[in-house]
């Protein structure tokens, strides 16, 4: 994007340095028609050299505020469903006579089925409305939503296998999955205001 701007700033410096010596030549033929369409010509290329600049600006600030209105919504519907099933596994942890419940075992599922979802909408998020400094760290997202996915077809496994080694492996990707929530969310904060 910079490296277009500079093309086109070029050109503009050179148009106005080669209209300022056809003035020279303009002004020894004395006719002033022609110096009135000059000025004009100049007007709108100082206009084309200043107002992009400030609206690609404005611009990238509207899309990166569209795009983070847009995954903090997804996020929160994440955060509730992931709430209510960190809630039915601690109470399954102090009665585990719950893991053999079927209404538990639908919560969660539903739970998870909620999680992919979420995870559906950010893998198919259009690229254009992706800001370029937010696209790495959109794909840190992607991935943590998918090691969740994870967590969830391993607890479900556990449940259904009653299999304490799964359960482990499902916790620890829950975990797992928190932490690059949290590398997604302060690579975000890291990225600079547009300039």
């Amino acid at each position: 994007m910079l490296k277009k701007w500079g093309v086109t700033l070029l050109i503009v410096a050179l148009v106005a340095g080669c209209s300022s010596k056809t003035d020279t030549v303009k002004e020894e033929t004395k006719n002033e028609e022609p110096k009135v369409e000059e000025k004009v010509e100049e007007t709108k290329v100082e206009q084309v050299k200043e107002e992009p600049k400030v609206s690609s600006v404005e611009d990238e600030k509207e899309k990166r505020k569209k795009y983070v209105d847009n995954i903090i919504i997804i996020m929160d519907k994440t955060a509730m469903a992931n709430d209510i099933i960190q809630k039915l596994l601690n109470q399954a942890e102090s009665n585990p006579a719950l893991f053999g419940d079927s209404k538990w075992k639908d919560a969660i599922i539903n739970g998870y089925k909620a999680i992919g979802n979420d995870y559906d909408t950010l893998k198919t998020y259009p690229q254009q409305y992706i800001p370029d400094a937010y696209k790495q760290h959109h794909e840190t997202l992607i991935k943590s939503y998918e090691v969740m996915m994870d967590s969830g077809t391993k607890i479900l496994q556990a449940v259904n296998e009653t299999n304490s080694d799964k359960m482990k492996e499902g916790l620890e990707l829950r975990h797992k999955s928190k932490g690059l929530f949290d590398k997604y969310g302060n690579d975000l904060a890291s990225v600079p205001d547009p300039k």
